[in-house]
């Protein structure tokens, strides 16, 4: 479910609830680094929570906790 959307050149690009967790995918900005030969790259992270005992897993959730935090970041390279 979306809950805001818009362009930025850097930021928060797109917030979206989900099972009451707060997700993003952050734009990291657009940079046109010597070495890729003038070719554009486009960074971005993106981070969720899981719940282990979503998924049945309930052994340890006092030592080990419940939530899990899993962060995912990329770029995309222009095409020569």
């Amino acid at each position: 479910r979306s809950a805001s959307v818009w362009p930025a050149r850097s930021g928060v690009l797109q917030e979206f609830a989900a099972e009451g967790h707060g997700d993003c995918v952050t734009y990291g900005g657009v940079a046109n680094p010597p070495w890729y030969g003038g070719r554009d790259v486009i960074g971005f992270t993106a981070e969720t929570v899981l719940t282990r005992s979503d998924f049945g897993m309930d052994a340890l959730l006092g030592p080990i906790g419940d939530a899990v935090t899993v962060t995912f970041s990329g770029e995309f390279l222009q095409d020569s």
